[in-house]
């Protein structure tokens, strides 16, 4: 059984570029970042002294961070490219954790919060262009398939190094870990998929890819898509 597992994700995720991998890489780092989440509240009930409710109130405030930031993520990508737009979300995103880790009162905490929300959420869109423009027709369902396995794998990973980290040496190193974590995939990202100048071929597939999403009508127009988004 186990060996059959194996062949179907090695089959599955076979042929993909070193790209595409270096970007599940990043993913996984991203998404354990979530580790932070489950234990944030006890951080500021038991470290900070925070009421429950205040604790829930900075974890509201998170959640719509979050929503902004997949939103404006998209858009940024748009309009600047994939790569400045992740490679902006990991450091911001490493700096808003290292801004955290020194505050202590509602109000700085919840806006803190909100902004780390928004930066690191910044990442998600602009990975998915990332990806597209790493893969080829025949590939692009399973280069996406690896980003959601790479997205499930970092929740899986993140909240279980978060609890023995807390466990063991602290609540306040579980922020520690995830700076580190985002600056180790800002270097991936910056070492390995800086844009290079186009080769005649990437520029032609560009401009091919460009006249197909102009010729295709808007997600806003197209109902039973917003339906199955809802």
């Amino acid at each position: 059984m186990i060996r059959k597992i194996v062949h179907i994700y090695r089959d599955s995720f076979s042929q993909l570029t070193t790209e595409v991998w270096l970007l599940a890489t990043i993913m996984v780092i991203n998404r354990m970042g979530a580790m932070i989440l489950p234990f944030a509240a006890l951080y500021m009930t038991k470290e900070l002294g925070f009421t429950l409710t205040e604790a829930g109130y900075v974890m509201g405030v998170y959640g719509v961070g979050s929503i902004l930031g997949a939103f404006t993520g998209g858009e940024l990508s748009d309009k600047y490219g994939a790569y400045p737009v992740q490679l902006a979300s990991l450091l911001l995103s490493a700096t808003m954790l290292g801004v955290f880790i020194n505050l202590s009162s509602f109000w700085p905490i919840a806006i803190c919060m909100f902004l780390y929300a928004l930066m690191t959420d910044l990442l998600r869109p602009a990975n998915s262009v990332a990806t597209a423009s790493f893969s080829t027709e025949e590939n692009r369902t399973r280069s996406y398939s690896l980003m959601r396995f790479a997205a499930n794998l970092g929740f899986a990973i993140g909240p279980a190094v978060g609890g023995i980290v807390a466990g063991t040496i602290g609540y306040i190193y579980i922020f520690v870990i995830d700076i580190i974590s985002c600056l180790v995939a800002a270097v991936i990202l910056y070492r390995y998929l800086k844009p290079r100048k186009a080769t005649t071929a990437q520029v032609a597939r560009h401009e091919e890819s460009k006249v197909t999403r102009l010729s295709t009508k808007s997600a806003y127009a197209d109902r039973l898509y917003l339906f199955f988004i809802v």
